[in-house]
């Protein structure tokens, strides 16, 4: 994702839990390497904010007993 800082800052969207919607170009990648595709970024909406008391799934394994009280959230995980 190729975003220019004429369309937005990219601080104001890194952190963990931001949500955006981002439309853009696709296309082949201008810089050789391991990305064979680019998304040159038009327009960024910020969308908000991801409140991690509702959301609280971790990228650590979650053990059973934790996913018991957030069922809906079992088929998400490799648990």
């Amino acid at each position: 994702v190729l975003l220019h800082s004429s369309i937005a800052s990219l601080s104001k969207f890194t952190s963990t839990g931001t949500s955006i919607l981002v439309e853009g170009v696709l296309k082949e990648s201008s810089l050789e390497g391991k990305h064979k595709i680019e998304l040159q970024v038009e327009k960024l909406l910020h969308v908000g904010m991801v409140d991690s008391n509702k959301y609280p799934l971790s990228k650590t394994r979650l053990p059973l007993d934790f996913l018991r009280n957030y069922s809906h959230f079992r088929p998400r995980t490799t648990t």
